[in-house]
């Protein structure tokens, strides 16, 4: 029996998650004040970031995939350590 990752918040409150394999899009999207729920690793080696699902989520990360979406560096640089942080600290 797969037993439920502890860093992945309580799903059912969110039936629809947006998700993403791709770090960058991840921490793209943080930096553009949206919520990263939670981190889901049982996907082999992948990791599945996990936020709120909306109509705006979806078009900055479409924007993000065509390189319009803008935020600041430094911001982009420690929500990206913040991420890696999650990832390698949760067992």
């Amino acid at each position: 029996m797969k037993k439920e990752p502890s860093h992945v918040p309580f799903l059912a409150d969110y039936p629809n998650p947006f998700s993403t394999y791709d770090l960058g899009a991840c921490a793209g999207l943080v930096c553009a004040g949206y919520k990263l729920l939670g981190i889901d690793k049982g996907h082999g080696a992948k990791a599945l970031f996990l936020f709120e699902n909306s109509d705006e989520i979806i078009e900055s990360a479409q924007m993000y995939w065509r390189g319009e979406l803008q935020v600041d560096a430094l911001a982009y640089f420690n929500a990206l350590k913040n991420i890696k942080n999650q990832l390698y600290s949760q067992q």
